[in-house]
């Protein structure tokens, strides 16, 4: 059985220059999005998050998004989406009842993010993604 990291994988050796994220003006090809998804893993797996995890995403759509997203599955985890327009108590009662094992986020939430989380119980990390 292939899991869809697999899929991926196979899609960036099959066509490594070809278009596989085409958003704002910005093209990544499969190979950039297979490296890119694999260092995010390695970043989740080296700071905790284990398969089966939960790994919640509040970033709006972008490619680094669909790196984060990729690299969450390639971790074994899984991601839950936050909407990016949540407020950061929405973003911290996903993060509580959603027991996540990791939340990335923009930098320019980290205030937000760290009073929204302060009563909860601690994640193995808050990951900024600029």
């Amino acid at each position: 059985m292939k899991l869809l990291p697999d899929l991926l994988a196979a899609s960036a050796a099959r066509f490594p220059d070809r278009p596989a994220v085409v958003m704002d003006g910005r093209t990544v090809t499969y190979a950039e999005l297979e490296a890119q998804a694999n260092r995010f893993a390695h970043s989740l797996i080296a700071r905790g998050v284990a398969p089966g995890d939960r790994v919640g995403l509040w970033l709006p759509k972008s490619p680094e998004a669909i790196v984060a997203l990729w690299g969450a599955m390639k971790a074994g985890a899984a991601y839950v989406p936050i909407d990016p327009g949540a407020p950061a108590p929405r973003a911290g009662f996903i993060a509580r009842d959603c027991a996540l094992a990791a939340l990335v986020s923009r930098s320019d939430r980290r205030a937000a993010l760290a009073e929204a989380l302060a009563d909860g119980p601690a994640m193995r990390g808050i990951w900024l993604a600029d």
